[in-house]
């Protein structure tokens, strides 16, 4: 009993890790890769959805060749009467790709993408409370847990 279940947990593990390098890889082409029938990859599948480990499936995408070269990363500070406002205003812009709340000095961390300095400067102006920025210049290691 124990090593049957040893057996499904190492088959979902080597499922996500299949799906994390190509989420729209066929089941089928991923049983075969496995060599587990496709059936057991199928319902193992479920199971990880119906556990909402698998929560959606996603293109991972280079920014940069798709022509938005200026990549930017804020930390920010707001007043707490303030806070709800601007997430509310951060998370409905169009180049805001990542949004997180931290502790500490700083309460915001802010990923944002633009095709062009001048969209990234105007972002910049209408964000008024910004203390430092940041910016990636290259990233080292992206989505790499189960990968």
């Amino acid at each position: 009993m124990i090593s049957s279940r040893k057996n499904k947990n190492n088959l979902e593990i080597a499922l996500i890790k299949k799906m994390r390098k190509n989420s729209h890889e066929h089941l089928s082409e991923i049983s075969r890769k496995l060599k587990r029938p496709q059936t057991t990859v199928f319902e193992a599948e479920k199971k990880l959805i119906r556990k909402e480990i698998i929560t959606r499936y996603y293109t991972s995408i280079d920014f940069e060749t798709a022509g938005f070269s200026i990549r930017t990363g804020f930390m920010m500070d707001s007043e707490e009467k303030k806070i709800d406002n601007l997430l509310e205003k951060l998370s409905k812009n169009i180049h805001v790709n990542n949004l997180q709340i931290l502790n500490g000095s700083a309460n915001l961390f802010v990923e944002a993408i633009f095709k062009n300095i001048r969209q990234f400067l105007k972002f910049n102006e209408q964000l008024k409370g910004t203390k430092n920025v940041f910016y990636i210049t290259e990233e080292l290691k992206t989505e790499g847990v189960l990968n």
